[in-house]
């Protein structure tokens, strides 16, 4: 039934402010940018006369995209941006690096706050052995994050 991961869609308020974060911080180039008034739109979102600014980003050699959706109208309701990973409903993306360590402390140079510091789970656990991960937020309090697997 399902054959592929296509795009991971996060809501935001500012999309000028969330372009600079997602293309010139973290490295992504826009793919496609439109304003979206359809009533298919509405219809599929569930949220009649919807109108929103949609912007899919490419992550460099990732196959999948993000997508930016700023709602015009209605205005959207924000997720308490202090809300953990444990909050029921919350979603997360995971970019995975190379080094862990050294893309950690880049992004922490850009500016880039940080929820937790790069953890690595034992190199002799049989499942999870060797991995890294650490988050972080975007602008809007988006949990992303990084993940570096075992050579």
């Amino acid at each position: 039934m399902l054959k592929s991961l296509h795009h991971i869609g996060v809501a935001v308020q500012d999309m000028t402010r969330s372009l600079a974060f997602y293309r010139d911080k973290l490295g992504a180039s826009v793919a496609l940018d439109l304003m979206m008034d359809l009533p298919e739109f509405g219809n599929g979102v569930g949220i009649s006369n919807a109108k929103a600014r949609i912007v899919f980003l490419q992550i460099p050699t990732m196959s999948s995209q993000l997508e930016l959706i700023q709602y015009i109208s209605p205005s959207g309701r924000r997720i308490a941006p202090d809300s953990s990973s444990d909050t029921v409903g919350r979603m997360h993306a995971a970019l995975q690096v190379i080094d862990i360590k050294s893309a950690y402390e880049a992004l922490k140079a850009k500016g880039i706050e940080f929820v937790s510091k790069p953890s690595f789970f034992a190199a002799d656990h049989p499942v999870l052995g060797g991995i890294g991960f650490c988050y972080f937020r975007d602008p809007d309090g988006a949990l992303l994050e990084l993940i570096q697997l075992p050579q």
